[in-house]
């Protein structure tokens, strides 16, 4: 009798270790599937980007913008580009590319095989697959489409593009507006801003990540894209 109360006892002892340990050892997982949650989580909202890019996105990505995605202009303002080798040649687009011309900026932040590439595409509807940095994507996007009348900081020289107003300075505008607000203006445009829904959401996010990694060094005094924009339809008006 004595030796079946000492092994109910000692089975008791032995459970009680197994659940204590199985508790334990719940706990110290914890943090680490909550470490995975977050990095899948992390990485459905940032979507992963190509390591390879064709002329075609090269110029959806840089020159869609103003010329239009079917590269017929836009607005009286942007030429059409598409029989653009009937006026220039490879070597002249190349170089236009390179220094700019009138309101068209300079795009020397591109790479020589990405110029090349682009070049291709625009010249003879060529789409070569070449190799491209993903890391960068949201800079390029900034210089070749925001940084024409939207400064960088609030002290930057005036853009070569503004108009009759200036739309604020892009250092702290991810603090200002919502993502969700900034994907609609990005989609939609406003006031003068032109839509930018060609960029796939991987791409617009790269672009509210690189805004999110500038200083803020305060408000602009001048005046604001609503009162500009106000401004301006107004004058339409009359």
């Amino acid at each position: 009798m004595k030796n079946t109360k000492l092994n109910v006892i000692t089975n008791n002892g032995q459970f009680r270790i197994i659940m204590f340990t199985v508790v334990i050892i719940g706990i110290l997982t914890i943090p680490i599937n909550a470490q995975n949650t977050k990095e899948n989580q992390s990485q459905q909202v940032r979507p992963s980007l190509q390591n390879t890019i064709t002329g075609e996105d090269i110029y959806r990505l840089n020159c869609a913008g103003c010329h239009g995605i079917d590269r017929e202009g836009k607005a009286n303002i942007y030429p059409p580009l598409v029989n653009i080798k009937e006026k220039l040649t490879k070597d002249q687009i190349f170089k236009q590319i390179e220094n700019g011309k009138g309101v068209m900026p300079a795009f020397t932040h591109i790479p020589q095989n990405e110029k090349e590439a682009l070049v291709a595409f625009i010249y003879d509807g060529e789409t070569e697959i070449i190799e491209g940095l993903a890391s960068n994507i949201g800079e390029g996007i900034f210089k070749s489409n925001c940084t024409s009348c939207h400064r960088k900081f609030v002290n930057d020289p005036k853009p070569p593009n503004v108009r009759m107003m200036e739309p604020p300075p892009l250092a702290g505008i991810t603090h200002r507006i919502s993502k969700s607000y900034f994907y609609r203006v990005i989609e939609n445009g406003k006031c003068y801003m032109p839509s930018f829904d060609h960029f796939s959401t991987a791409e617009k996010e790269e672009l509210f990540m690189y805004l999110n990694s500038f200083k803020y060094q305060g408000e602009s005094t001048r005046m604001n894209m609503r009162c500009g924009c106000s401004r301006r339809m107004v004058m339409r008006r009359n």
